[in-house]
């Protein structure tokens, strides 16, 4: 087992530089937890008889770098959100943050957004209507969604290619 290090915070829980947090609560030696979201490494903590729900990779630099900085992220340098290594992790700016995620290709734009009214076939459509001489209104009428969206389309603002 690798050097463990304290979580000032949370009596009895310890963590190591690649990202495993232990607890010796009811054990004998220390017990890796294990994450409890789909997305990011994400372990319970208790304190004071009270459940705390703290992503690993913040967990990583508030032991071994600083606390949070006000309005800031914790950052993985190569974009996989699992891998809670020391030096895969920073503190950052939210716009720092969306830089990475278009640097990585983990933008959810366009089509990729869970949110999007429209697919890339529509896009195509829309886009090549309004070259034919469709108006923006007899578009937006047709994909049932607002002018507007059909404006930023148009104008690749929105799913851009």
């Amino acid at each position: 087992m690798s050097m463990l290090y304290p979580i000032q915070q949370f009596e009895g829980y310890m963590i190591d530089k690649a990202g495993n947090v232990y607890t010796n609560y009811r054990t004998d030696s220390p017990r890796k937890l294990k994450s409890s979201h789909p997305r990011y490494k994400q372990v319970v903590l208790y304190k004071n008889g009270k459940r705390h729900n703290k992503l690993v990779h913040s967990l990583m630099l508030e032991v071994f770098v600083s606390s949070r900085p006000e309005g800031h992220y914790a950052l993985h340098n190569n974009g996989d959100t699992f891998d809670n290594r020391l030096e895969n992790l920073r503190w950052g700016t939210p716009q720092d943050n969306m830089n990475d995620k278009i640097k990585h290709g983990n933008s959810l734009k366009g089509c990729s957004n869970g949110m999007a009214k429209l697919n890339d076939l529509q896009v195509k459509v829309i886009r090549h209507a309004y070259s034919f001489g469709s108006t923006q209104g007899q578009l937006s009428k047709i994909f049932n969604v607002c002018q507007t969206t059909i404006s930023k389309i148009i104008l690749n603002k929105r799913y851009q290619n």
